[in-house]
């Protein structure tokens, strides 16, 4: 598997413990190979809920939420080199350079969340930092890490500011019901996606999804959505940001 192609995570079913698989795109042929990583190990199993793959230097770190663990592979075959486990809900995998990892996670509560720092290279778990509830998505910006507290079995609507040379929270900024995703900008500006809440036996209750941009940790530009927005993505130059919303793609400059 070569750098003209994409590694994709399905998810499996959990409903039925049908496990998840990985994909590999071809750009060049336009071509699918499916089960990359079974037909690589003898058939073994990844577990369902595979939350995401993220490559660094040449292996594949796939984060199976289910199985609570991560599965290490190396790119060149798709070959397994071990498993770091002791996760609980494991959401989201970011790797802040060649030596140090973050693995943001729900708790077995589902509730009391928290990130675990993986030392890439010995492949080990060497502190946790507790946040608020649902971590998911991080987005690295200078020195620091924003993360996203979706709310987990509960409800939140902070992001957290990480500094990654302490590993410490220094910082929390309220942005919407359920933040979801974030991206830097081209300006180094931040941008933050909240899903809101649709509550239909109490419509009192429910919130709009939230699109807000963030400068020097305050909110300079915000933009109520209808409910049920999410995954905020950016393109390559930074300058174009992409987002789904009831069964529609939005596009908007930044």
């Amino acid at each position: 598997y070569n750098d003209s192609g994409i590694f994709i995570a399905n998810n499996g079913n959990p409903k039925d413990g049908t496990s998840g698989t990985i994909s590999f795109y071809e750009r060049t042929r336009q071509q699918v190979v499916n089960d990359i990583f079974q037909k690589a190990n003898d058939n073994k199993v990844l577990g369902s809920n595979v939350r995401q793959i993220s490559v660094v230097e040449q292996q594949a770190y796939i984060l199976v939420e289910d199985a609570e663990k991560i599965e290490i592979v190396q790119t060149s075959n798709f070959q397994s080199r071990g498993a770091v486990g002791g996760f609980e809900r494991p959401q989201c995998f970011l790797a802040l350079d060649n030596t140090k990892a973050y693995i943001s996670q729900w708790g077995a509560d589902g509730v009391n969340g928290s990130i675990k720092v993986l030392d890439l290279i010995n492949k080990v778990v060497v502190k946790e930092i507790p946040t608020r509830s649902g971590p998911g998505q991080m987005v690295r910006k200078g020195n620091f890490v924003y993360l996203v507290n979706q709310g987990g079995f509960v409800m939140d609507s902070v992001i957290s500011k990480i500094d990654i040379s302490t590993d410490r929270i220094v910082k929390t900024i309220a942005v919407g019901a359920a933040p979801h995703s974030l991206q830097v900008d081209q300006n180094n500006h931040l941008w933050v996606l909240s899903r809101g809440v649709i509550d239909r036996a109490n419509p009192a209750n429910s919130r709009p999804a939230k699109l807000v941009r963030i400068s020097g940790d305050a909110i300079r530009f915000s933009l109520d959505l209808e409910a049920g927005a999410s995954d905020l993505v950016i393109t390559r130059t930074k300058d174009q940001l992409y987002f789904l919303n009831d069964g529609w793609i939005y596009r908007l400059g930044i």
